[in-house]
């Protein structure tokens, strides 16, 4: 399984969460999300299952079962105290990246990502 690639001198337990990039090593084409660290049990915090996670695009986890998990690298591009950060971050990446109309040299789409604030968008802008 591929590590999360980041500063591990962080203290994690400052963050809510982080904003991450997978990227398919066999043909280039990325993933940027958001993912919370912790999760509530009855009223305790508990790890979520970051550690595993590499996404929630239904087209990114098909090719992580045809491609194996070794094809992949994970990052982690910033960490975010609350829940306000995070998705503002997470939106400012998408745009940034223009996840929803960059394309390889090949005409393939560059990213998984399909929404925008979890909105669907693309074939619509």
């Amino acid at each position: 399984m591929a590590e999360w690639i980041y500063d591990t001198t962080i203290d994690l337990t400052e963050y809510l969460g982080f904003i991450y990039r997978v990227t398919n090593l066999t043909n280039n084409r990325e993933y940027i999300g958001k993912k919370n660290l912790w999760r509530v049990v009855k009223k305790q915090l508990k790890p979520s299952d970051w550690k595993n996670y590499y996404g929630s695009s239904e087209d990114l986890k098909n090719d992580i079962k045809l491609y194996g998990k070794d094809n992949f690298k994970r990052e982690i591009i910033s960490f975010h105290k609350t829940k306000t950060q995070l998705t503002y971050t997470e939106d400012e990446q998408l745009f940034l990246n223009d996840v929803l109309r960059a394309k390889l040299p090949n005409g393939d789409f560059k990213f998984y990502n399909k929404c925008l604030s979890g909105k669907f968008y693309r074939g619509k802008v």
